[in-house]
């Protein structure tokens, strides 16, 4: 039965035609592979590499002008290894070894394999040189400019002045082209109308004094590319206070009356930033070490992010001497406060001698030496032990809330277990 089908199946000539051409190729393939299993072939549209350039570099020069060339390469080897080959496969790079100073050299382009263990050999490089061009070499370091245009900010919004990352460049190629060189920017195109921030990465170009582009030549910019962030940020106004320390017990602070330079500045920041605005303490007034006739200066100090539009960098802080008065009194009324129940404390100082009050002129004329009350609180002596000591007094003015005692007081006091 299957010689039947086998007989009718070669008595097909349609049949008979492919598997004649089947068998052939079949043998054609034996023949090649064991008779002769190389081949050369033709890697093309291999990239010039550029060679070392510490041969020229350290003359100074620096390649300006070159041809732009694809190279083919001739290699032969096991048919399939050889079929294998791509253009990554060779690298070819120019013989510079001969530079010796500025000018027009031909010179010899080398093949290497790029995987030195592979097996196939290199026959020829076509062309076999080219021409380069070298002249004196020059790096010099250049400030980045940000160059915006088509900007504009949504309404209630601000442009701030524009961030680039770096802000410093070396421009470095031949020397001719580099003293050209005036400045370097980062050029951004926006056309839009921007209600956030805008970032962008740009190409850096070179510029001549002219402003005009230096293009078609051999200058490198490194690096390349630069960050540009034009900050879209929201206008508001900071209000601006001032706030007292060491105020005694009591004290009312709204009592006193002062002037500020500036009681509110422009600023611009993130929208969030803006819609929660709270006043903000510049500084405070120490009243124990206060003077009327003083001006206090304190430095605005704002959050990272924050603009100060108009730059206003400091506050001034005056005291009418029409509102203000002083005087001093003896006092003679000395009280303890958290004295240990295991020892006995006696003030030993009678009085405590011109102590400064001040206050609104009318309050102060009113303060007798009996209604200023100095406190010696022992919790600020620490650890207690027998002996005399020099302890720090407080002060409480008792006959109204307008008046403080100014200055820094002690009393002595002896301590001895109970």
């Amino acid at each position: 039965m299957m010689r039947k089908r086998l007989s009718a199946l070669f008595r097909n000539k349609t049949f008979l035609i492919f598997f004649s051409l089947a068998l052939a190729v079949v043998c054609w393939a034996a023949v090649v592979l064991t008779v002769s299993p190389e081949t050369t072939r033709a890697i093309n549209n291999i990239p010039l590499t550029m060679a070392d350039s510490s041969t020229y570099a350290a003359l100074g020069l620096d390649i300006i002008e070159r041809e732009e060339v694809r190279v083919s390469v001739s290699v032969r080897g096991e048919r399939s290894v050889v079929g294998a080959l791509d253009a990554s496969s060779i690298i070819v790079t120019p013989d510079v070894s001969s530079v010796s100073a500025a000018g027009v050299y031909e010179v010899a382009l080398n093949a290497q394999k790029a995987d030195a263990s592979a097996d196939f050999v290199i026959e020829s490089v076509n062309p076999e040189r080219i021409s380069l061009t070298f002249d004196a070499a020059l790096s010099s370091k250049f400030a980045v400019t940000a160059e915006i245009s088509g900007l504009t900010p949504a309404e209630g919004l601000v442009a701030e002045t524009a961030v680039v990352s770096p802000t410093e460049v070396t421009v470095s190629g031949p020397e001719l082209e580099v003293e050209r060189v005036a400045s370097v920017a980062a050029v951004v195109e926006v056309n839009a109308t921007l209600s956030e921030s805008l970032r962008r990465t740009v190409t850096l170009v070179a510029r001549d004094e002219n402003g005009n582009d230096i293009t078609g030549g051999s200058l490198r910019i490194e690096p390349a590319t630069a960050d540009v962030t034009v900050p879209i940020l929201k206008r508001g106004m900071l209000q601006l206070d001032i706030g007292f320390t060491n105020v005694p017990e009591g004290f009312d602070t709204s009592s006193l009356r002062y002037t500020l330079s500036h009681t509110e500045i422009p600023i611009a920041a993130a929208a969030a930033t803006i819609d929660n605005l709270r006043t903000r303490t510049v500084g405070y007034i120490d009243l124990t070490t206060f003077d009327i006739d003083e001006t206090y200066v304190f430095d605005i100090q704002l959050s990272s992010g924050t603009v100060n539009i108009d730059n206003i960098t400091q506050v001034s802080v005056s005291f009418s001497d029409d509102n203000f008065g002083s005087k001093l009194v003896n006092v003679t009324d000395i009280r303890v406060e958290n004295a240990p129940s295991n020892y006995e404390v006696e003030v030993l100082s009678q009085q405590i001698n011109s102590v400064t009050v001040i206050g609104r002129s009318e309050d102060v004329e009113n303060v007798l030496a009996g209604s200023v009350v100095a406190i010696v609180d022992m919790n600020t002596l620490g650890g207690i032990e027998s002996g005399e000591f020099n302890v720090p007094v407080s002060f409480v003015v008792t006959s109204n809330s307008t008046t403080w005692v100014a200055g820094v007081y002690s009393v002595l006091v002896q301590i001895s277990p109970a």
